[in-house]
């Protein structure tokens, strides 16, 4: 395997993997719910930078071209978006202030 083929799973594949599993382990921690929802939008959201960029260093032929691929980075961000949104306007209006 060259150092491309390599590269080319690895931020294509390898890296979605890792940042979703995290995401996930993330969301279900019982402990302080709302940092855990908050870290979990961020991790999203970070999974769909990643996943908007790898076309750009991927050959023609590889999953980080495919429309289903990106289509995956979008939802990934709209939904990170939304529950970050979410728990900012959940705690403000908790907010006694």
């Amino acid at each position: 395997m060259n150092g491309e083929i390599i590269g080319n799973i690895m931020i294509g594949l390898i890296a979605p993997i890792i940042i979703f599993s995290l995401a996930v382990f993330v969301f279900f921690k019982p402990k302080q719910r709302n940092v855990a929802n908050n870290a979990a939008g961020f991790l999203l959201i970070m999974l769909s930078i990643l996943m908007s960029g790898a076309p750009n260093f991927s050959a023609p032929g590889d999953i980080a071209n495919n429309e289903i691929y990106k289509l995956i980075a979008v939802l990934a961000g709209l939904f990170g978006t939304a529950i970050c949104a979410y728990v900012a306007f959940k705690d403000q209006s908790n907010s006694k202030t």
